[in-house]
């Protein structure tokens, strides 16, 4: 369909894994967070606003290489994902290196080597990447302290967490929590009032 011409790029760039950025993320997880509540036509619908939202998003990294990926895509990827659920299953828990390479089944040394190629940065900086991606969803679906936050995604200094999450979103935990509750305001206000 014309319509769903857009939506391809979403598509292609996932092989890949990508990280959006602005307001993506915040308005992605608000119509998530309700799907459940929804009737399957409108899971549906809700399902392409999300895509829409994704193609429109300008401000988005691919996480892997393209030509690492179109080379190894069937082997290299599962291995991959593999690690990338073996790293959301552990985001409380201490996440080392050489458990990661043990779940798919690689030495130490080819497995730092091998996700530099599939990722394009180090399994550390992508671990502190995802903790605090997932510290980013506490922030904005509950009220626990920033300290409380820091410490359940793993982080043992508070600074440390304050100074990293500066670094990758731009902006600190204090500040994110207050643009979300604002946006999620705004959002509230616009759909109650039309």
């Amino acid at each position: 369909m014309v319509e769903f011409q857009n939506l391809r790029i979403v598509f292609e760039e996932a092989v890949f894994g990508v990280e959006y950025g602005d307001e993506t993320p915040q308005l992605v997880f608000k119509i998530m967070s309700r799907m459940e509540s929804l009737s399957a036509m409108e899971r549906l619908s809700a399902f392409i606003s999300i895509l829409d939202l994704l193609a429109r998003c300008k401000n988005r990294n691919i996480l892997g290489r393209a030509t690492y990926f179109l080379d190894m895509r069937t082997t290299s990827l599962k291995r991959f994902n593999k690690v990338v659920d073996f790293i959301r299953a552990h985001m409380e828990d201490e996440i080392k290196l050489e458990d990661a390479a043990a779940s798919v089944h690689m030495s130490y040394k080819r497995f730092s080597k091998w996700f530099v190629e599939c990722a394009g940065v180090g399994f550390r900086r992508f671990v502190i990447k995802t903790r605090i991606n997932k510290s980013c969803e506490y922030l904005y679906a509950n009220n626990d302290s920033i300290q409380e936050i820091c410490f359940r995604v793993w982080f043992n200094n508070v600074s440390n967490y304050n100074r990293l999450f500066h670094q990758i979103m731009g902006v600190t935990p204090t500040e994110f929590r207050e643009n979300s509750i604002a946006k999620k305001n705004f959002i509230y206000l616009k759909e109650y009032y039309g």
